[in-house]
């Protein structure tokens, strides 16, 4: 039996002592949502996915930044915009972006199968794309 010294990417902690076999998180490349923001400014998001222990990546310009989600929501939590993008990828089953005032000004879906709610009230969105899946359907609540 081998002992692995496995350690958590985002922060280089270790994983307590692993033994056998070990799954790491999944990101799904290809789930994609985009928010418009100003650049600059801090924006507040919280996030659920559709499986367990999940990573779900939030980048903006410079800034890379790897959330652990569960199926319920995270605590809201601050980004900072170090572009004019922020581009959040994985498992994302639920996006609260409520709130930010005029820090959000659009948003864009693509690839989001697993989305099925999206809270986007109370900020400056002047567009919101939803892309259909590949069944030409969106059921989404926002």
């Amino acid at each position: 039996m081998k002992k692995w010294n496995v350690n958590y990417f985002n922060s280089q902690t270790a994983i307590p002592e692993t033994e056998g076999t070990y799954i790491c998180p999944l990101i799904d490349p290809e789930t994609e949502v985009i928010l418009y923001v100003k650049q600059g400014e801090s924006v507040k998001l919280r996030m659920g996915a559709s499986l367990p222990n999940s990573l779900i990546r939030v980048t903006s310009g410079g800034i890379d930044n790897l959330v652990t989600a569960d199926t319920t929501f995270t605590d809201f939590q601050t980004f900072i915009a170090d572009d004019a993008i922020v581009t959040i990828t994985g498992l994302l089953s639920a996006l609260d972006c409520s709130n930010n005032g005029d820090k959000i000004t659009g948003i864009e879906i693509k690839n989001a199968h697993s989305l099925r709610y999206l809270d986007c009230s109370h900020n400056a969105i002047s567009s919101l794309d939803l892309f259909p899946d590949a069944t030409g359907k969106r059921s989404l609540k926002y």
